[in-house]
C-alpha cells in the first residue's frame, strides 16, 4: 500500500551530469533520492508537491561529490522503513566508492 505524503513532504528534481535526481524530503529531513532509471520508484504521490526551495544544500553537496570534490555527505536524514532506509544506504555506498576511488 502506497504511504500519501505528509503536509511537509515535498520533492524536487536537480539536473545533474548523470542525469535528472529526484529528491524527496519531509520538513527538513531527506527521504528519498531516486536515481535516473532506479529499480524500484514509488508512487510519485508519495514525493507531495514539487518545490524547488530548500533543496540547496542537498543540490550543493551532490554537485561536489560529482565534481570529486566531497566524499563525506552531510545531510539530515529521517529513514521510515526500509525503502526509506535506502537514502542512507545510497549515500554511504556514494561514500565508500568516492573513499576508494581516492
Amino acid at each position: 500500500m502506497t504511504e500519501p505524503c505528509t503536509l511537509t513532504t515535498q520533492h524536487t528534481v536537480l539536473a545533474m551530469p548523470i542525469g535528472d535526481l529526484t529528491v524527496v524530503r519531509e520538513g527538513d529531513l531527506l527521504t528519498g533520492l531516486y536515481f535516473p532509471h532506479h529499480w524500484y520508484n514509488p508512487d510519485p504521490v508519495t514525493f507531495g508537491p514539487r518545490s524547488d526551495r530548500r533543496f540547496e544544500g542537498v543540490a550543493g553537496q551532490l554537485e561536489e561529490y560529482l565534481a570529486g570534490n566531497r566524499t563525506v555527505f552531510d545531510l539530515p536524514l529521517k529513514p521510515r522503513g526500509e525503502r526509506e532506509c535506502y537514502l542512507g544506504r545510497r549515500l554511504a555506498r556514494l561514500e565508500h566508492r568516492a573513499f576508494h576511488a581516492a
